[in-house]
């Protein structure tokens, strides 16, 4: 049994919540928990007078907890 995996990781700096959970194969729930735990940096982005936004999750956490999970 192969217990490493092949991920290919996007050519950008940061990703959304959906593209993150694609990479590392959970749920989108799960990457807002690990967001929450601290364990993938991420920034919010809004716009001005607005209080919905977006999350942006940086590649290189990503890549720091495929080291650790695997």
């Amino acid at each position: 049994m192969n217990l490493y995996r092949t991920v290919r990781l996007p050519r950008r700096t940061e990703v959304r919540p959906k593209e993150a959970a694609d990479i590392i194969g959970c749920s989108v729930g799960k990457v807002y928990g690990l967001m929450d735990e601290g364990q993938l940096n991420h920034r919010s982005i809004t716009r001005d007078g607005k209080q919905r936004g977006a999350r942006l999750i940086t590649v290189a956490s990503i890549e720091e907890y495929l080291k650790v999970a695997v």
